[in-house]
Order: structure tokens, then sequence, then C-alpha cells
């Protein structure tokens, strides 16, 4: 209910990935060490410049735990904008490297 357009297909296939992998996979985002850098809105779109840090742990179709992934940094635009009269995730941007990151 918070996804619209590109964002909520992304997220569609996004699970339809997992789905096939064979494994469960749980992502656990580090609030403490997750930040926004800045927001811009322009022409009915608020974007916000976002540092995250996810973890992703795996577990088989029984629920076992088999591994986790390191602690990693996704820096982010996130657009949002009104559809209808709700307020949707239109859009991600993703960058390599660091981007806006500094922390």
């Amino acid at each position: 209910r918070y996804y619209a357009g590109d964002a909520l297909q992304r997220l569609q296939d996004d699970i339809e990935s997992v789905r096939q992998s064979g494994y469960i996979e749980l992502q656990d985002i580090d609030l403490n060490k997750s930040y926004y850098v800045s927001m811009r809105y322009n022409n009915g779109i608020l974007s916000i410049d976002e540092c995250e840090y996810w973890q992703t742990y795996y577990y088989d179709m029984s629920g076992n735990y088999v591994k986790k992934d390191d602690l990693t940094l996704f820096p982010q635009t996130q657009s949002i904008e009104f559809v209808g009269d709700s307020a949707y995730i239109t859009a991600f941007s993703f960058y390599e490297n660091n981007a806006f990151c500094t922390k």
C-alpha cells in the first residue's frame, strides 16, 4: 500500500526473484547507521536522498538459518508523490559507491 508505478513493479520483481531462489530472505535496516542527506520538492514530487545500511539473512524453505550478508550501504533517492488522494513511493534511484554518503 506504500508503492505505485515503477517502485511497485520493482518490488513485485524482487519478490518473484526471492520465490525462485529457494530461500526465504529477511532484510533488516540498521536505523542507527542510516540517515537522510537532503530533500527536494519539484513538480509535485518529493525526492529524498538517503544513506541506508541493510543486512540480508537467508533461511531455507524449512526456516533454518543458512547465512547472512555483510551490512551494506545503499545510497538512494526515493521519490514520493500523490496518486489520487494518497502519497506513494513511486520510484527509487540506487547509486554505486558511496554517492552522497559521507558517514
